[in-house]
């Protein structure tokens, strides 16, 4: 038998004598080719290893309290064994200094480095993020933003003994709540930053949100205030994570400001058609009624900015109704361009980037639908220009049956602000069963066309 299969065989051996015995670990050593094996070692006399000829293996089995040793000889065959119950740090010594180690059962596990650690428990936090990142449809955007893991020794005061901050969580490596944990904090940066500005407030959303993913957790909230935020926010139990976490989306993209605990219960003791899959033409309404409930001017600019398409009308106060920014929504509203768009620059009034959005949103609306067709007669068009600003029809194309167009000899119209001009269709050699495609323009001043607020089409 070749050295290598003797080995291979020794090893088996000592893998299942610390199986079957229960053993600590083993070793299989090789005696050292230049020790002169006697009987007795020099510190330890009771201890013999026969001097047997051809010896050159040993196996040692370890348990707390008892040593035993198994003596081979070259071709692997077992010369003899015996147990030793005392000395056993001296015992091992002398064993070790007369062989050399070929291998160990179990191996021995490294400490691992502080590096080491951190990676072994954001690979656990990743593998659960990317897993709750798919079951709740989190956007791009969101789901680009992990944190990383950074390992403790010692527990910090936050939830589970945890710390974060915008970019780490500081997680105790030996903590049994791992994945309690993970999936916590994975929900916390879920939610819209807006909301975990109070993080009182996000603490207790995710607390509502674990028992739906099988944990528990109300017991490590103890004199927290989170927890009295969770005893009143009953109302949404019947709400869906996903459903939930849509609902945040579509409502912080707009009202963008930190949420307040107070207005918080208020969105969620809405009605429920309200908050369950909310649709862009629900959310005028939505902020309507938060603005009932809460009397906070930004619900109510929201809400009126928001319902232009939908001609979706909140009641204003007149505590309200001489507010500045009524006066811009107004403005909006009845396409006096020349008032509003100077006030935006102004900066008279801060609007949040969710605002703007808003007002963005109403504007490109308003510039889409400026201009009001009406027929005449079969061949005269009026059009009339809503706005309080130059529009210029520039450009013309006929509609062909086949979906192609072509262009249309067309010298450029004005339309003054808020005036109403007759267009001949006769003069443009078309019937009038023919569509037509115009493009505007909608410009400060005439005298400055190539630069204008907005480009549009519209199809008679």
């Amino acid at each position: 038998m070749v050295h290598r299969e003797i080995k291979k065989e020794l090893m088996k051996f000592m893998r299942r004598e610390v199986r079957e015995k229960g053993a600590d670990w083993g070793e299989l050593r090789r005696i050292k080719r230049h020790v002169v094996v006697k009987k007795g070692l020099p510190s330890v006399p009771s201890l013999v290893i026969n001097t047997d000829e051809g010896l050159s293996y040993m196996v040692i089995i370890h348990w707390k309290k008892e040593v035993r040793l198994y003596l081979f000889g070259t071709e692997g065959n077992m010369l003899h064994g015996v147990s030793y119950f005392s000395s056993l740090e001296e015992v091992s010594k002398d064993l070790h200094s007369k062989s050399k180690k070929i291998v160990r059962y179990p191996p021995l596990e490294k400490k691992l480095t502080r590096a080491q650690q951190n990676y072994q428990l954001d690979l656990k936090f990743k593998q659960i993020w990317v897993q709750l990142v798919k079951k709740l449809k989190i956007p791009k955007s969101q789901r680009r933003q992990r944190p990383l893991i950074k390992c403790i020794l010692q527990q910090a005061e936050g939830i589970f003994g945890t710390n974060f901050t915008k970019d780490f969580i500081y997680v105790p490596y030996q903590s049994p709540n791992l994945g309690v944990i993970f999936h916590y904090y994975s929900l916390f940066f879920f939610l819209p930053p807006s909301i975990r500005q109070n993080e009182d407030l996000a603490e207790a959303l995710v607390v509502k949100l674990l028992p739906v993913f099988k944990f528990e957790v109300k017991s490590f909230l103890k004199g927290r205030d989170s927890l009295k935020i969770i005893r009143r926010l009953d109302s949404w139990d019947s709400i869906e994570p996903l459903n939930f976490f849509n609902l945040l989306k579509k409502v912080t993209i707009y009202y963008d400001f930190p949420w307040n605990t107070e207005e918080f219960i208020m969105l969620m003791d809405l009605p429920s058609e309200l908050l369950k899959n909310p649709s862009r033409q629900k959310l005028p309404n939505l902020f309507c009624q938060l603005f009932s409930n809460s009397q906070n001017l930004d619900f109510l600019i929201l809400a009126c900015l928001l319902g232009i398409p939908f001609n979706f009308n909140c009641q204003i106060s007149p505590k309200f109704s001489k507010h500045l920014s009524i006066s811009f929504y107004n403005w909006i509203k009845n396409c006096q361009f020349s008032k509003a768009l100077p006030f935006m620059k102004q900066k008279r009034i801060h609007f949040s980037s969710g605002q703007m959005r808003a007002i963005q949103e109403a504007l490109q609306f308003q510039y889409a639908n400026i201009l009001q067709f009406n027929l005449d007669n079969d061949e005269i068009f009026e059009i009339e220009n809503k706005s309080d600003i130059p529009v210029v029809l520039s450009s013309a194309l006929k509609i062909l049956s086949n979906g192609t167009e072509n262009e249309i000899n067309f010298d450029p119209i004005v339309l003054n602000a808020n005036s109403t001009i007759s267009l001949d269709v006769k003069s443009m050699n078309i019937t009038n069963k023919s569509p037509l495609r115009f493009q505007y323009l909608l410009v400060n001043s005439l005298k400055d066309t190539s630069r204008p607020i907005f480009i549009g089409t519209i199809v008679i």
